[in-house]
Parts: structure tokens; C-alpha cells; sequence
């Protein structure tokens, strides 16, 4: 697992890295996370890799806006410690799993941007 507080940190881990997984969230440092989306997709570093949004913003246009832009998942934060451990970790591993099927990769690394 990496980690890139930042979309300046978040692109170069991308552009030197394979990835299995993406969770990106919406609040970064020196950006937002649907615009760095946006410019890495159409960049083609993400045309392969699951992306997860991660965010505080629980508002459904948020989420629409999101899942929109194409992104695989969209979770909000705060996560509750009950329930959401298993559901989030279910949601991750079905990324995962549909992460290998379309690159036909078998062994990458995880990021978490956050």
C-alpha cells in the first residue's frame, strides 16, 4: 500500500506505478479529487485501475458526480465502525477482482490517496 497526501504526489506515484486499486479522495491538499480523476483518465493512467472516491461530502450529487466521471465506487466518510468495515471491505475486493479481469494483471500494488 502508498499513499500520496497530495495530487502533485498522487501523479507521480501514478506515472512511476501499477496499480491494483485507487481510493481517491474528493478533499485533497492542493486539489480536488474529481479533477485529478478527470486529468488521469483522460490521460489513460486510470483507463485499467479501480478507482474508489473517498469522501466526507455524503450528498447525492456529489456522489452522482463521481460515479459520473466513472469512477468504479463511491464511499463516504466517516466510516461507521460497526457496520462498514465488512461492506467497504466487500466493495473493495469486488473492485479489486474486477481490476484484474480488465487488466489481466496479476500482481500490482495497492495506492490509497487520502
Amino acid at each position: 500500500m502508498e499513499v500520496a497526501s497530495s495530487c502533485k504526489e498522487a501523479e507521480a506515484k501514478l506515472s512511476e506505478n501499477c496499480y491494483q486499486l485507487i481510493l481517491l479522495d474528493v478533499m485533497l491538499t492542493d486539489g480536488n479529487g474529481f479533477d485529478f480523476y478527470k486529468k488521469q483518465k483522460s490521460g489513460g493512467l486510470l483507463s485499467e485501475v479501480p478507482v474508489i472516491f473517498l469522501s466526507a461530502r455524503d450528498e447525492d450529487r456529489a456522489r452522482l458526480h463521481g460515479l459520473g466521471l466513472g469512477a468504479d465506487d463511491y464511499i463516504t466518510k466517516p466510516f461507521s465502525p460497526g457496520r462498514a468495515h465488512p461492506e467497504n471491505c466487500r466493495r473493495a475486493e469486488k473492485n479489486l477482482s474486477f481490476g484484474r479481469e480488465r487488466a489481466g494483471r496479476a500482481a500490482w500494488g495497492i495506492a490509497g490517496f487520502h
